[in-house]
C-alpha cells in the first residue's frame, strides 16, 4: 500500500508542441498545470477550478475564500532589493472577475 501511495502522488509531466509553442503539462494528484512556451502557466484543482495563473511576470493566485491575490515585482528595484520589489494586492471582485 505505501508503494502504491508513493506512485500515486508523483506528478506525470508531458512535453510537446502546439502550433510550434512549447507546451507543458503537469498532472498531480491533486491539481492539474498547463504551460504554454514558458510564458503562460495555469493551474486547476481536481474540481476543474482555477486557482493560479502566472503571465509575464504577473501571478495571480485564488485562495480558498474565493478572493484573489495579485503579485508582480519591478525587475528594475530587484536589482536593489528583491523584496522590496514585490506588489501584493487582493484583488476587487470586478477585478478578478476577468481572472
Amino acid at each position: 500500500m505505501t508503494a502504491w501511495r508513493f506512485l500515486y502522488a508523483a506528478a506525470m509531466v508531458f512535453r510537446g508542441r502546439l502550433r510550434g509553442v512549447p507546451v507543458t503539462a503537469s498532472l498531480k494528484d491533486t491539481s492539474v498545470s498547463l504551460a504554454a512556451d514558458e510564458r503562460y502557466v495555469a493551474s486547476w484543482d481536481l474540481g476543474g477550478r482555477l486557482y493560479s495563473a502566472w503571465r509575464f511576470g504577473h501571478t495571480w493566485r485564488r485562495g480558498l475564500n474565493g478572493q484573489v491575490l495579485y503579485k508582480t515585482r519591478d525587475d528594475v528595484a530587484v536589482s536593489v532589493s528583491a523584496y522590496d520589489a514585490r506588489e501584493r494586492r487582493t484583488l476587487s471582485a470586478g477585478e478578478a472577475r476577468p481572472v
